[in-house]
């Protein structure tokens, strides 16, 4: 989901964790139905946003000790 005013890709991840949480609070403060689906649609661009950040991270992790292979395990003296 991309909105055209929400810009994620300037913030941390720690910036995009706390914006959940406060995002998260005003849900529960809210009354009016469509503001609290408004609220909702945020939420899930943000988390989305943190879940693909860490995904990549993790792909990339994976990708350098994947292309080491057993080579730094096995020790011939």
């Amino acid at each position: 989901m991309i909105h055209p005013l929400v810009d994620l890709t300037n913030l941390t991840d720690t910036q995009l964790e706390d914006k959940i949480q406060e995002l998260g609070r005003k849900y529960f403060m809210m009354g009016s139905a469509d503001l609290k689906f408004q609220i909702v649609q945020l939420l899930e661009m943000h988390k989305a946003e943190l879940h693909n950040r860490r995904m990549k991270t993790y792909e990339q992790q994976f990708q350098k000790h994947q292309d080491k292979g057993l080579d730094s395990l096995i020790n011939i003296n």
